[in-house]
């Protein structure tokens, strides 16, 4: 507490995170600033076209994005767990598209990922959920780009990197409040925020899914805008030198 306490300033990455941590040194002082981000992969988007044909996805059908890692911190239980409620939901709607979701990411926890796959059959939910494995590079944006929404229920993130990377392809976010970042998240556009329990998510997600295309288009356009100016280099950096500039 004394060293934090005594320091020019502590440095967060996220207003929540800001928020949690000055009652460890109520004295003290606190800045804010985003991490760095390489946005230059995301200029010049791949389209979903190269993901739709390396895993055979059909465009005719709603597709949920799961990409992390297969680990109870990650929330993947609670997706899986909140389908039957979406299901359901949507046969009552006339003519709605089936609905799939697709689990991207390497397995970290064998227990977990038994745990994951009686769940899924517990509730019936075979054919729905498509375990794809690691993706990287040009792939990994083709498939945020080929998902009409990406929903990561984590217990925690002190930033989370994907949620803007989905958010700077235009993809809609559906995340729990648990994450740091929820509040830039929500008050600049591109995130649905939820609890962290299988209803609030299967609301976050029928949420996003009964958008009119116009005003996801709309959303998702200021999302992607708004992570290319804040998470931009020089935007980060000037913030950066300012805090440093501050206590010289």
């Amino acid at each position: 507490r004394r060293m934090l306490e005594g320091a020019a300033f502590v440095h967060c990455t996220a207003a929540e995170e800001q928020r949690q941590s000055e009652p460890w040194y109520p004295r003290g002082r606190t800045v804010v600033v985003p991490c760095v981000m390489d946005l230059s992969p995301f200029a010049n988007l791949p389209g979903p076209e190269l993901a739709r044909a390396h895993f055979g996805l059909n465009d005719a059908t709603d597709r949920l994005l799961y990409l992390s890692r297969i680990h109870p911190k990650k929330g993947l239980y609670y997706l899986i767990e909140s389908m039957p409620k979406v299901l359901e939901a949507r046969s009552k709607i006339p003519g709605a598209r089936d609905i799939e979701v697709c689990v991207a990411g390497p397995q970290e926890d064998a227990a977990y990922f038994k745990e994951i796959q009686r769940l899924i059959s517990t509730l019936g939910l075979e054919g729905k959920i498509r375990f794809i494995g690691h993706v990287n590079g040009a792939m990994k944006l083709s498939l945020y780009q080929a998902c009409d929404a990406f929903v990561l229920p984590s217990s925690q993130e002190n930033f989370g990197f994907v949620l803007f990377e989905a958010m700077v392809c235009a993809t809609p976010v559906i995340v729990t409040n648990l994450v740091d970042t929820w509040r830039e998240l929500r008050d600049h556009g591109g995130a649905t925020i939820v609890d962290q329990n299988a209803a609030s998510v299967a609301d976050g997600i029928l949420q996003v899914l009964a958008m009119p295309a116009s005003a996801r288009q709309e959303m998702c356009a200021r999302g992607r805008a708004w992570v290319l100016q804040y998470l931009e280099e020089s935007s980060v950096g000037t913030a950066m030198a300012a805090a440093y500039q501050s206590v010289r």
